[in-house]
Order: structure tokens, then C-alpha cells, then sequence
């Protein structure tokens, strides 16, 4: 089993998104807190369970990606285009989400606290608790 440095996995997701996917099923945790994103595109990752407490996703385009039971405390969201994710029981408590589009994304028992949603679109979303 390989183990990589943060700053590795996020090459990794730039360059091979697949074998990241690969990787994260051998693995039992998952710390990828305080790590920058920002601009990156990323369709179909598998973040269920990780921590990515305090992240940055500004600018990010997201689409299908799982964030089922996920530590997105703090996470910013900023500007970010987040389409057809699942935040199924998630926490996002104190995230920041201005600006960004969140359409058609499932936020079923998801944890909200906090979160700053100022000029979000959450168009067509599942919000139910």
C-alpha cells in the first residue's frame, strides 16, 4: 500500500483522479484537512469519510463527487460549481458557500450549522433533514 503525502494526493487528483479513487478504497482515514483545492476540477471522487476540515474548494468545478459522512468543517466553497454531489450526512458547519452553485446536490441529514450561503443557488437540491 502507498502512502502519500497531502500535497502528493492533490497531484494525484489533478493528474489521475481514477487512481486516487483506487487508493482512498484500501484506506481506513483519510486526512486531508487544510489542504488547498482551489481551482482544481474534479468529477466522480469518492471523498466519503475523509477529513477535509478547513479545505479550500474556491473555484473549484465539482461534479459527482461523494462527500457522504465527510468533515467539511470550514471548508470554503466560493465561487466553486458544485453539480450532482452527495453530502449525505456531512458536516458543514461553518462552511463558506457564497457564491457558489450547488444544484441538484443531496444535503439529506447533513449538518449546516453555521454555514454561510450568502448568494448560493441551491437550485433543485435535496435539503431534507
Amino acid at each position: 500500500m502507498i502512502d502519500y503525502t497531502k500535497e502528493e494526493l492533490v497531484e494525484l487528483l489533478r493528474k489521475h483522479p481514477e487512481k486516487f479513487n483506487e487508493w482512498k478504497a484500501d484506506q481506513e482515514e483519510i486526512d486531508l484537512s487544510e489542504v488547498d483545492f482551489t481551482g482544481i476540477n474534479l468529477s466522480e471522487i469518492d471523498f466519503s469519510d475523509a477529513d477535509l476540515n478547513s479545505s479550500s474548494f474556491a473555484d473549484c468545478n465539482l461534479s459527482f463527487v461523494n462527500f457522504t459522512n465527510t468533515d467539511l468543517t470550514s471548508v470554503d466553497f466560493t465561487r466553486a460549481r458544485v453539480l450532482e454531489c452527495d453530502f449525505t450526512d456531512a458536516l458543514l458547519t461553518g462552511a463558506d458557500c457564497s457564491y457558489a452553485e450547488m444544484t441538484y446536490c443531496n444535503f439529506s441529514d447533513c449538518d449546516m450549522a453555521g454555514c454561510i450561503l450568502s448568494e448560493a443557488d441551491l437550485s433543485n437540491s435535496d435539503l431534507t433533514a
